[in-house]
């Protein structure tokens, strides 16, 4: 029983050894291309967003348009209209 104990820590000491911990500076294998591989990644994930919101953004505006023709010049009509579309374009963006 004991030597079955001593035989797993044994073990368990060797493949430690073999098997080194994983630091940041040996975390990229090729730093170079993947860091520029991620920020082109990144950079055209941003453009697309930008342009989502941007078209949800402009479509909304004239939604506003065309409920304010409809309904006539109201402040509070604009007010509220706004601020739905401002939490619209918010929520969009942090989709």
């Amino acid at each position: 029983m004991v030597n079955d104990e001593n035989e797993a820590q044994a073990s368990e000491a060797i493949s430690a050894k073999d098997f080194p911990k994983r630091r940041w500076r040996n975390f990229l294998v090729d730093r170079q291309f993947q860091l520029k591989f991620s920020l082109y990644f990144i950079v055209s994930v941003l453009a697309v967003v930008g342009v989502m919101v941007a078209f949800i953004f402009s479509r909304l505006q004239d939604l506003r348009i065309v409920i304010l023709q409809f309904y006539g010049e109201d402040s509070m009509l604009q007010s509220h209209l706004d601020g739905l579309i401002f939490e619209i374009t918010l929520v969009s963006f942090l989709i």
